[in-house]
């Protein structure tokens, strides 16, 4: 009998030890992020999606640490309304990205769409130059060439 209390304090003195362990790893990883949501001036620098990002990755751990609280007192919790508050937390996550990830299809897509035209951009400005006509002439000339050299560009990458 004596053995088996032996070997059973051995186990959960290791089970302690690691849960130890596991618990300062938790605190060291979160603890950049608490400080710098407590840091108002760091945080008004910094944009809303990445605002958004540190409040809902800590949201995130404290209910989650929550969760395995009740698991370690016996309860329940997935009947616990923590369990609720996860899944929402989860949601305001995925939304995020959705939200992130279309800002940036949507600049990728007028990048690629808001093309220069500097042969027109050079007769614009061109016109409108009163007159030395060697500078207008240079700067049409210009237009033209950067319109020449896209195109031979393209028709080697073909």
């Amino acid at each position: 009998m004596a053995m088996a209390e032996d070997s059973l304090s051995e186990l959960v003195r290791t089970n302690l030890q690691r849960f130890s362990e596991t618990l300062d790893t938790v605190e060291k990883s979160l603890k950049p992020v608490v400080e710098l949501v407590q840091d108002e001036e760091e945080m008004e620098k910094m944009p809303a999606a990445d605002k958004a990002r540190a409040h809902i990755a800590l949201s995130y751990a404290a209910n989650s640490l929550f969760y395995l609280y009740l698991k370690t007192q016996g309860m329940d919790p997935s009947q616990h309304p923590v369990r609720e508050e996860l899944e929402r937390v989860k949601q305001a996550f995925i939304r995020l990205s959705k939200a992130t990830n279309a800002d940036a299809e949507v600049k990728a897509e007028f990048a690629s769409k808001s093309k220069l035209n500097m042969e027109a951009g050079a007769r614009v400005i061109a016109a409108n130059i009163d007159g030395d006509k060697g500078l207008k002439r240079s700067i049409k000339d210009a237009g033209k060439s950067n319109q020449k050299r896209k195109k031979s560009k393209k028709r080697k990458s073909s």
